[in-house]
């Protein structure tokens, strides 16, 4: 007899403003942390990809993501404020570093991503969000929301998130479906 397999959680998205209060701490707290939080939420990038990223992969208005999950690259467009913030931090970097985010400790080295959680972490509870978005795959979850929202092209958020399956996307049309429940609702 096959096991039933228990059902999966949804994954929980900050609202718009969560996310623009969360990026407004950031911009306070300086460019390096505005360019991450930047990264997450308007390029939808994974905690770990933002720790890795090199200066190199950074080109015209387009950002390459190595190495993501299933080691697979991608080419992710930048928006606008991501690249403006990342200039800034190019502009201002006092460390030749090969990386985007150096270790503080050794700028040979890429930020452990436990370092961009705690910045998640701390940004997050000082615009006062909830304490179960307070991590950096929220951030990732908001953009694939919205982007699904504003597109209504599953294949290209899946394309811009780099998964290999349209099936690991779908997760995101639930998410949409509420808003359209709420809409019939009100008609």
């Amino acid at each position: 007899m096959a096991r039933r397999r228990a059902p999966r959680r949804l994954p929980e998205a900050p609202d718009d403003a969560q996310v623009q209060a969360i990026i407004a701490r950031a911009e306070a707290s300086g460019p390096r942390d505005l360019a991450a939080v930047l990264l997450m939420a308007y390029a939808g990038l994974r905690v770990s990809e933002v720790a890795k990223l090199r200066w190199d992969d950074v080109e015209g208005g387009v950002i390459r993501v190595r190495m993501g999950k299933g080691r697979k690259d991608r080419l992710v467009p930048a928006h606008p404020r991501v690249a403006e913030a990342l200039l800034a931090l190019r502009k201002m970097s006092l460390l030749r570093s090969a990386y985007v985010f150096p270790s503080p400790q050794d700028p040979r080295r890429p930020i452990t991503t436990r370092a961009l959680q705690y910045l998640v972490e701390r940004l997050g509870r000082e615009a006062g969000v909830p304490r179960r978005l307070l991590h950096p795959h929220a951030l990732r979850h908001w953009f694939a929301t919205t982007a699904l929202r504003r597109s209504g092209n599953l294949e290209a958020v899946r394309r811009l998130l780099g998964h290999s399956s349209i099936q690991t996307t779908t997760v995101y049309t639930h998410l949409v479906l509420d808003d359209l429940t709420g809409i019939v609702s009100r008609l």
